[in-house]
């Protein structure tokens, strides 16, 4: 399980690098029969599947050429080995990553209810070389599957996009 949290953790600073952008309202939904979930995603932004460890990931397009950093909603889903309660997977994804993102820090923690499960999120920064990212994360369990939505942003653009990645999020369904 260690080594899917740091894969986790390695694909989500990864993921951060390149552009931002929001170029569209419009949203597709995005299917996955074998990992069993639809999620709605940004009709403008690039979609890669099974990226890095991802099993999909939407990049924002450019909104001009001297941005940085390119806005990214991704989901990992990891096959666990047991059964592992929501609140010990969520403790185990955060310990990772205070141990791995330098300058980790949590802002805040909550709890909801995605796709009739309980669902945990968190909102936290840290920085990768001299950029600093902004992430708002998603942590659900179904069965032996970990499920991972993370959102990233530049920390000035996250107000901007905060709405929009909690739109997204909540079209997240189990299927």
């Amino acid at each position: 399980m260690k080594r899917i949290y740091n894969l986790f953790i390695t694909v989500a600073i990864l993921l951060g690098w390149g552009l931002n952008g929001f170029a569209s309202n419009e949203l597709s939904k995005y299917y996955n029969k074998d990992k069993g979930f639809s999620i709605n995603l940004p009709s403008m932004w690039e979609v890669k599947e099974g990226f890095m460890g991802t099993t999909v990931l939407a990049l924002s397009p450019q909104e001009n050429p001297s941005d940085q950093f390119r806005e990214n909603i991704n989901v990992v889903v990891a096959e666990l080995p047991k059964k592992v309660a929501l609140e010990d997977y969520v403790q185990a994804n955060v310990t990772n990553m205070s141990r791995l993102l330098t300058d980790f820090q949590v802002h805040e923690k909550g709890q909801l209810i995605l796709s009739n499960t309980d669902a945990r999120w968190v909102i936290y920064s840290h920085r990768m070389g001299t950029l600093n990212i902004k992430v708002l994360v998603y942590v659900l369990v179904q069965g032996r599957r970990g499920y991972v939505i993370t959102c990233s942003a530049a920390p000035e653009q996250f107000p901007k996009y905060k709405s929009k990645f909690e739109e997204i999020v909540q079209s997240f369904k189990f299927k």
